[in-house]
């Protein structure tokens, strides 16, 4: 299961561009789904 940019957002309070930001160059952890969205992985 993972999460969608915009639900990360909302968990840290944080702009969506803001996460963008640092997803961009890599600095953290993101995938694409298959709808081209950018999803981060849940910690288990």
């Amino acid at each position: 299961m993972h999460y969608t940019i915009k639900q990360m957002s909302e968990m840290f309070d944080v702009s969506e561009h803001t996460l963008r930001y640092y997803t961009d160059p890599g600095l953290l952890p993101c995938e694409r789904d298959g709808g081209n969205r950018r999803v981060s992985p849940k910690n288990p």
